[in-house]
């Protein structure tokens, strides 16, 4: 038996998951996710909750094995007609959809069950519970149409046993279903004995049998209101006239059954009032009846588009979580490589005089930015991207980019701004938004090759779901307009997606309009495309209001801060390239300088060579990881400055120490010079500090 009556426990979510913590994860998440949910023990309770009442339930494969599921099995199979409930099943690791066990099969064959792969994402796992929830909720709503129908059909006998006709029904095919029991009382024989046809024989007048079964049949072969009159039987063997009428009740133009009444004409007026309130609650059953299967057709098409819409959702989804997975797994190497490659190439260019290799030198230390470019713009559209929201002047960052653009996109392409007055700030990362207004202008540049007008605007907007994924509130607007070639509708749907291009192989990456979408979205905004085939295109990113005033922008020094007299800097990384560039580079502003390549031989150096002024460490290392290790140093020095250098993108992952600076790689040397000289020039560390990040500058090609 199942519970239907406690809203709340429709609505719940059923955790089986005893192994590990799989059932803490899970109600983490679903908590997280504003869907309600209960931890069982084990399938008894399991199956308890279940009959109290439910919405999904999520199981660990684990939780099966070895256990009796028969019983769940017969639960499930014991269900009533409008019920089935969904469970949704995480399979072990490494498990596969095909390769089933005998409990899986056994719930599997007896119910409505969803497999899930492990690792199972956060988002793949919420989706797939409410789109479960919203399954079951429409079989509540069937439960709930069957209760009132039943209540209806239960009002309906309770009217037709007040009624002072003689009430009768008909199937479709004409043979009688149910006799009132005015009419049971009135011919004095059981209704189980007039049933289908028998009535004719049983009650009817012998003179009007042929002549009341003749029109009978024409009206169900017609499907046609039944009007006849005829002689029946009392119980005291009196036979009196009736007026006998049957109408067929349709659905969707389909008999579904014939509800009719005998009136007794003898007191004709009587007969025919009754039988006009007879009529109208005909009437109202039937209109109740059609307005019912109306709704029931609307919430279908309403509900055939949502999980279209839910399916699509979910496709996307996976995609960015799975090219998300990717990107953080190879960003840290690739920034590595990058750190060494950047950092040699502009230690080259200083030393190198000649013009020839010279020149060589830049044009490779361009193609390194750019592939340090390709890697935040890649961790920017899946959202692996650590941000540093803060309150910007849009009008301003604008105005100075201007001379950058102009740089950037050449001399054929006119750039107008058009800045609103009285802008509200917004609360974005700055870098970010800088890398989003490239991004759009060198598009913009692409679709007009013979040149023309790039304008940019700003403006203060109230949303309320256009886009269709921004959430009513204010909003920064700034747009990017070209007047070039613009694009098809088809382009335009899946210009978003990632890698996708139209320009020739090497001249794009597909990934600037999906980088531009991934900041826009992380910072709590949205991306807008308006385009059409030979009349420009305009998109526009709305970003966050910032609730409290923007903060002046801070001018960047000329160059890095003086070197601390004979300062001396302990470089820690496991990567030789990269410990060899930052140690030459900054040996060359004059610190002195110790390295070592891991967590142990930093100590050692430590305890031989005494104090040293900064302590430069690797964030990921084998071993010992950068925060132990300067948890450890400080041990030995107490005060010790230090600070981070990290290729990956998560850096709250490490939980660095609260005051230490963090340097994203790839770095520029002047990058590195600017924050070492700003760590060393901080107080010895105290509690309570903030940790700051400090990200690479973005550069132009």
């Amino acid at each position: 038996m199942i519970r239907t009556a406690d809203p709340v426990l429709r609505l719940r979510v059923l955790i089986l998951a005893p192994v590990g913590r799989d059932a803490a994860l899970a109600k983490a998440v679903l908590d997280g996710a504003g869907i309600g949910s209960l931890v069982c023990g084990d399938l008894d309770e399991l199956q308890q909750r279940l009959a109290e009442g439910a919405g999904a339930s999520v199981l660990t494969e684990e939780a099966l094995i070895g256990r009796d599921v028969w019983r769940l099995a017969e639960w499930i199979n014991e269900q009533p007609s409008w019920s089935d409930f969904p469970f949704i099943l995480l399979l072990e690791p490494g498990g596969t959809p095909e390769a089933g066990t005998p409990e899986r099969d056994v719930l599997q064959a007896a119910g409505n069950l969803t497999l899930l792969e492990r690792p199972v994402g956060t988002a793949t796992l919420v989706s797939a519970v409410r789109a479960a929830l919203r399954a079951r909720g429409r079989q509540y709503e069937v439960h709930d149409a069957i209760e009132a129908l039943t209540a209806s059909e239960r009002r309906y006998r309770t009217l037709a046993e007040a009624l002072p006709q003689l009430v009768w029904t008909s199937k479709p095919d004409g043979q009688r279903g149910y006799f009132s029991r005015q009419w049971v009382e009135y011919t004095g024989v059981p209704e189980e004995d007039q049933l289908g046809l028998a009535w004719l024989e049983k009650v009817v007048h012998p003179d009007d049998r042929e002549r009341t079964r003749k029109r009978w049949v024409e009206a169900v072969q017609g499907k046609n209101e039944y009007d006849a009159e005829l002689r029946i039987r009392r119980a005291d063997n009196e036979y009196r006239w009736f007026k006998a009428r049957g109408t067929p009740v349709r659905d969707n133009g389909r008999t579904v059954k014939w509800f009719g009444t005998c009136t007794d004409i003898t007191d004709i007026v009587e007969a025919r009032e009754t039988l006009r309130r007879g009529r109208e609650e005909l009437e109202r059953l039937v209109t109740d009846r059609t307005r019912s299967l109306a709704a029931a057709n609307d919430r279908l098409t309403a509900e055939i588009a949502e999980r279209q819409r839910t399916e699509a959702a979910l496709l996307q989804a996976q995609k960015l979580e799975a090219v998300g997975q990717l990107t953080s797994g190879v960003a840290h190497d690739f920034n590595n490589l990058l750190t060494a490659i950047l950092g040699n190439l502009e230690m080259m260019e200083r030393r190198l005089k000649s013009e020839e290799p010279l020149r060589r030198l830049q044009a490779a230390r361009l193609a390194a930015e750019r592939g340090a470019r390709l890697t935040h713009q890649l961790l920017a559209f899946s959202r692996k991207q650590r941000l540093a929201p803060t309150p910007l002047d849009l009008n301003r960052l604008v105005s100075e980019a201007s001379d950058m653009l102009f740089r950037t996109i050449g001399a054929t392409v006119r750039i107008e701004t058009v800045l609103t007055d009285g802008l509200w700030p917004a609360l974005v990362d700055p870098t970010q938004i800088e890398l989003v207004l490239l991004n759009l202008a060198i598009n913009a540049r692409d679709a007009m090759p013979e040149g023309g007008r790039l304008t940019i605007r700003t403006a203060n907007v109230s949303r309320s779901g256009a886009p269709p994924d921004l959430a009513p509130g204010d909003y920064v607007l700034i747009s990017v307009s070209d007047t070039g070639q613009g694009m098809s509708e088809e382009v335009r749907r899946r210009s978003l997606e990632p890698f996708f291009t139209t320009k020739e192989p090497g001249k794009g990456s597909g990934l600037g309009l999906s980088m531009v979408h991934g900041v826009a979205t992380q910072s709590g905004g949205g991306l807008q495309i308006d385009s059409r085939l030979g009349c420009g295109t305009t998109v526009s990113v709305y970003l966050p209001r910032a609730r409290r005033p923007s903060a002046p922008r801070p001018e960047r020094e000329a160059r890095s801060a003086a070197v601390h007299d004979r300062a001396t800097i302990l470089v820690v990384d496991d990567d030789p390239e990269v410990r060899e560039v930052a140690v030459s580079s900054l040996a060359d502003l004059g610190y002195r300088m110790l390295a070592a390549e891991n967590g142990p031989l930093a100590l050692q150096l430590l305890a031989q060579n005494g104090p040293v002024d900064l302590l430069l460490v690797d964030m990921a290392m084998p071993g010992m990881n950068g925060v132990e290790l300067i948890r450890r140093a400080r041990e030995c020095q107490g005060g010790l400055k230090a600070m981070l250098v990290t290729g990956y993108a998560d850096v709250a992952a490490f939980a660095p120490a609260e005051g230490d600076l963090v340097l994203q790689k790839p770095y520029r040397l002047e990058r590195l010079a600017e924050t070492v000289a700003e760590a060393l020039r901080r107080k010895p560390r105290l509690p309570g500090s903030n940790v700051v990040a400090m990200k690479p500058t973005p550069r132009t090609a």
